[in-house]
């Protein structure tokens, strides 16, 4: 029994403790910052296929393309080897469907893509011509974004911070409380979702001319006689940060 009332005593005593301790009175902000950069770097997908009955035939057309055009890039463009990636290479057997649904076969296949980094943008109008004269299927492609979005980071977190500070003492003021320092900061989305938020136009360019899909904003892109735009416009990428504080009130 004494050690039922000791025990009981004990309790009554802790949570007088925890009545008696201040309630920290706090302040959640969401706060988002977002920054714009001009682009400094161009990708580029080019596709290159060939077909022939003969599957070396295909294979070596093929090869000498990329060959071709591999080499406008290195020598002609200055572009450097470790700009250009293969992406893809396919060899497959082609097969038409009759009317009686017999599978005739029709030749190989032979397809290969090339990634393409340009960080000079005057260049990349004559890549694109010249790299159609070398015997691309098609630029698939046009892609303008940054190389290293991480660099900016810093910067657009400040943004967020005092963005985010600024409304918490603005909203602080107007509950007649004086703002304290922050207890809790995170961020949403974590640092390795930091990207960039890429401006992006598709260009299709392929011998029956110039086909253009997506992109932000509405500028016109000028086509030559020859089906060969004279006008791209990288526009600027979104970089966006977002912030949760909890600040203490006062």
């Amino acid at each position: 029994m004494k050690k039922t009332l000791i025990a009981a005593l004990a309790i009554l005593l802790a949570f007088g403790s925890l009545a008696a301790q201040p309630q920290i009175r706090t302040l959640s902000i969401m706060e988002t910052a977002e920054i714009s950069i001009s682009p400094d770097l161009c990708i580029m997908t080019i596709l290159i296929e060939t077909t022939n009955k003969d599957r070396n035939v295909a294979y070596n057309e093929n090869k000498d393309i990329v060959s071709r055009i591999i080499t406008v890039l290195k020598d002609d463009n200055k572009i450097e080897a470790k700009d250009i990636q293969t992406t893809h290479f396919t060899a497959k057997p082609i097969y038409r469907r009759t009317v009686l649904n017999k599978h005739v076969f029709e030749g190989y296949n032979i397809s290969t893509g090339l990634k393409v980094k340009i960080r000079n943008f005057t260049k990349i109008l004559p890549i694109m011509d010249a790299v159609i004269q070398a015997g691309a299927t098609k630029i698939s492609k046009v892609t303008f974004t940054l190389d290293e979005p991480k660099k900016y980071e810093a910067e657009v977190r400040e943004k967020a911070m005092k963005a985010a500070e600024a409304k918490a003492l603005q909203i602080a003021k107007l509950s007649g409380v004086t703002l304290g320092k922050p207890l809790s900061i995170s961020e949403f989305p974590f640092p390795q979702s930091f990207e960039a938020q890429q401006y992006r136009r598709v260009v299709d360019l392929a011998a029956g001319g110039l086909h253009i899909q997506g992109g932000r904003t509405s500028e016109k892109v000028y086509v030559s006689s020859s089906g060969v735009p004279v006008a791209l416009e990288p526009g600027e990428i979104n970089l966006s940060y977002t912030l949760y504080v909890t600040y203490e009130l006062l």
